[in-house]
């Protein structure tokens, strides 16, 4: 009888130990079945996070405000509807408000008055300066102001004068903005000498008013394939071009992402 029972117990001893490594059998198979899938919810997460920085990073540009502030190439002549640098900037940054306050055959010093309708559209073409009011109006946090080009019939001393009164203005007018001025921009023919005079007084009166300087080179030097007919203005390829280039240098200030 005892040897029964010690017989009994020892088969059922068996059956335990038996169950029980079956059971860390089907454990681990889960465990390695399982393994796929989670790496598939870490990359899933990944993603997720990624989309939402993304999103963070628009929402941060759409809090921007911008203004424009330039002449016939910020107002986008020679560009097809929507292509204007100023827009294609603005898409590729994620700026929900912005507008142009540009005018064509403007800058620091010069307005137009004769055949202002032709050039602009308007009865007279309005001086940076001229144009300020409207700008502060808007309240912008971000101000781009680019030109230069048109000035070549000022003295230096007059686009120097009104390069530092604009950026003195917006500084006072609109203290929390930030102000980012442009080199003055040529087509693809050699610049006149004296655009660089002009470029220096411009950069000058940047520094003097702390703006954010910010030196484009000659993008479309060499380059008659990005000009239209005119000689003078921008095609849709050369507008794209200079809103990479200006996006690049806001990136590279630290007043874009």
């Amino acid at each position: 009888m005892p040897e029964t029972t010690r017989g009994h117990a020892l088969s059922k001893t068996q059956r335990n130990i038996g169950l029980a490594l079956l059971v860390l059998v089907l454990a681990l198979l889960a465990f390695m079945a399982l393994r796929p899938d989670s790496a598939a919810v870490t990359t899933e997460t990944a993603t997720e996070g990624k989309r939402q920085a993304d999103a963070s990073a628009q929402a941060a540009g759409a809090d921007q405000v911008v203004a424009f502030l330039g002449d016939s190439y910020t107002a986008g002549v020679g560009a097809s509807p929507g292509r204007a640098w100023p827009d294609l900037l603005a898409s590729s940054l994620g700026w929900d408000s912005y507008k142009s306050f540009a005018h064509g055959g403007t800058g620091y010093a010069t307005a137009v008055t004769k055949n202002a309708m032709r050039v602009c559209g308007l009865d007279q073409c309005p001086s940076y300066a001229e144009v300020l009011p409207r700008v502060i109006d808007y309240a912008p946090t971000l101000v781009i102001v680019s030109g230069g080009r048109n000035d070549t019939r000022r003295t230096v001393e007059q686009v120097e004068t009104g390069a530092k009164r604009l950026f003195e203005s917006l500084s006072a007018a609109l203290p929390e903005a930030t102000v980012v001025v442009t080199s003055p921009i040529w087509d693809a023919r050699e610049h006149p000498a004296k655009l660089d005079r002009l470029t220096a007084v411009i950069r000058l009166a940047a520094a003097d008013s702390n703006a954010t300087y910010l030196d484009l080179g000659e993008p479309f030097a060499g380059k008659p394939e990005l000009i239209t007919g005119d000689l003078v203005h921008p095609n849709d390829a050369g507008y794209e071009l200079l809103a990479r280039t200006v996006a690049k240098g806001l990136v590279d200030s630290g007043i874009a992402d």
